[in-house]
C-alpha cells in the first residue's frame, strides 16, 4: 500500500498505509485544501487530544485502530476548516489523504503553505504505541527524503522542547527560517500544553534526527559553517542549495542524517 507524493503511489518498506488511490472509502482525499506553490520546508506532528505533555507509550500496538478510520472520515465531512495529510493511528497503519507535493492541507494555519502535517491518534488519556511510533519514523524518513527536509528537531539538553519557538508564529510572519519536523506548540498556543507530547520526538531523535537549540538559533549557526565548508552561499536555512551541494558530496537525498532507505 502507499503514500502519494507528486501523483506517483510510493510504497515505503515496513509501512503499512493505505493512500485514497489503494482504497477511498478507507482514506477519501481531503476537501480542505489549496494548491501548493511555496517550497515544503517543516514536517509538523499533531496528536488527536492535543494534550500529552506525560508521554505516556504502550507497547506493541492495537490490533485495529477504528478511531482513525473515524478520523479520516471526519475531517472530509465537517463544517470545520480543517485538515491533514496523514493519520497514524494505534495500530500503526498510516492513513494518507493528500498529495502534499500538490496540495496543502489546513492543519497550521500560517505554516500550512510550507508544511506537511501528520495526525497521531491517542488513547483517551493521551498515550501513544511502541509500533505507531514507529510508523511515525518511516513516515518521516520517506517525507523528509522526498521532500529534502533536513532531520533536525526543536531540543535542548536531553529533552525535545515543548513550547512556542520565539522564531515563530501561528500567523507567519516569523519561522520561514526554521527547517525541520516540528511540533504544533511550536506556532500556537490555541492547542492543548506541549502538543504533542515529547514521545514523538524522542522516537525521532532515537532514529538519529538531529536536535537543535531553534530559540538558539543553534540550527542556523551550525548550517552556516556546513555551507561556508561546502562552498555555497550561508544564509543558514538548508533548503535547495545545500541539499545539491551535500548530494554532490556524496550525502545520499541530499540530507545531512541518514537513514535506511535514501537512495544512495
Amino acid at each position: 500500500m502507499s503514500i502519494v507524493l507528486g501523483g506517483i503511489a510510493h510504497e515505503v518498506e515496513g509501512l503499512r498505509s493505505v493512500s485514497y488511490l489503494d482504497d477511498p472509502k478507507i482514506a477519501p482525499r481531503i476537501t480542505d485544501s489549496d494548491a501548493r506553490k511555496r517550497r515544503v520546508r517543516s514536517v509538523i506532528v499533531h496528536t488527536t487530544s492535543g494534550t500529552c505533555r506525560a508521554g505516556k507509550v504502550k507497547p506493541g500496538r492495537l490490533a485495529t485502530d477504528d478511531r482513525a478510520g473515524v478520523l479520516a472520515r471526519y475531517q472530509t465531512r465537517t463544517a470545520r476548516r480543517v485538515s491533514w495529510d496523514y493519520t497514524v493511528g494505534r495500530d500503526g497503519v498510516v492513513i494518507a489523504q493528500n498529495d502534499p507535493v500538490e496540495r496543502y492541507s489546513w492543519h497550521a494555519t500560517a505554516w500550512n503553505p510550507i508544511s506537511v502535517g501528520i495526525e497521531l491518534v491517542q488513547d483517551a488519556d493521551g498515550t501513544l504505541y511502541e509500533e505507531q511510533l514507529g510508523a511515525l519514523v518511516l513516515l518521516v524518513d520517506e517525507l523528509t527524503r522526498r521532500l529534502r527536509i533536513q532531520r533536525q528537531l526543536a531540543w535542548v539538553g536531553d529533552a525535545p522542547v515543548l513550547s512556542q519557538l520565539a522564531r515563530a508564529d501561528e500567523k507567519g510572519a516569523k519561522g520561514v527560517d526554521m527547517v525541520g519536523v516540528f511540533a504544533h506548540v511550536h506556532n500556537t498556543l490555541s492547542r492543548g500544553a506541549g502538543d504533542p507530547g515529547p514521545a514523538p520526538f524522542r522516537a525521532l531523535r532515537a532514529a538519529g534526527y538531529e536536535g537543535f537549540d531553534f530559540a538558539a538559533g543553534a540550527d542556523r549557526s551550525t548550517w552556516r559553517e556546513r555551507q561556508r565548508a561546502l562552498g555555497i552561499a550561508a544564509d543558514g536555512i538548508a533548503l535547495d542549495d545545500t541539499c545539491a551541494a551535500l548530494e554532490r558530496s556524496g550525502r545520499a537525498c541530499g540530507l545531512w542524517v541518514p537513514r535506511p532507505g535514501d537512495a544512495p
